[in-house]
């Protein structure tokens, strides 16, 4: 693993990580959460939404990204990540 790899990861993981928690809370409010707690839950998503949104397209995850392409050696694993990352990147910008 590349150093500029190792950096691409440790922004993802902040991202990985409000994915996981949008998730987590849409699914208890599939399951197990009451009626009332909609409107919250609704905001919560929202408000984790917009954090993950802001993380994906942030200067920091672009340069990240180009860097690893810059320096490139990575395996089919990382270059994976990266093309998922990219695509997801591309996406969220046009919102």
């Amino acid at each position: 693993m590349n150093r500029a790899f190792e950096r691409f990861e440790a922004v993802m993981e902040k991202a990985m990580a409000l994915q996981a928690a949008m998730t987590l809370f849409e699914w208890d409010n599939e399951t197990l959460a009451p009626k009332e707690a909609d409107e919250y839950t609704a905001k919560t998503i929202g408000s984790l939404s917009e954090q993950y949104r802001e993380m994906m397209v942030s200067e920091e995850m672009r340069g990240a990204a180009a860097a690893c392409r810059r320096e490139g050696g990575l395996s089919g694993t990382e270059e994976a990540m990266l093309k998922e990352a990219e695509e997801e990147m591309e996406r969220l910008s046009c919102i």
